[in-house]
């Protein structure tokens, strides 16, 4: 098993405010996935419903798993192996304010 969070207490820490300091806990039992929220501020949702405090739900290849909001996990597997990813959506940021092209250009 291992823990998420934006903690250094967390076994893999990412620096997201939206983040608990330990928010989930992954679990991985008798070849079944497990995730478990650690009594996170903001929860933990499978498949659209936020589940739980502190009770393992098994998840599944096509379950949807959001962390956070920018934060999902996503399993792919078949019937003999399943592999875990988490992906982070990253905003982009513009690399010239508009007012400074403004200026520039006179527009």
């Amino acid at each position: 098993s291992f823990t998420i969070g934006r903690s250094s207490e967390a076994d893999f820490t990412i620096r997201v405010n939206e983040l608990s300091k330990v928010h989930c806990k992954i679990y991985l039992e008798d070849n079944q996935i497990f995730i478990e929220d650690m009594n996170s501020k903001n929860g933990v949702r499978v498949d659209g419903e936020k589940i739980p405090a502190e009770e393992k739900i098994e998840i599944f290849p096509d379950s949807s798993v959001l962390i956070t909001s920018d934060l999902q996990l996503n399993l792919f597997g078949n019937e003999t192996q399943t592999a875990l990813k988490v992906e982070a959506v990253v905003r982009a940021k513009p690399l010239v304010r508009t007012s400074a092209l403004k200026r520039k250009y006179k527009f």
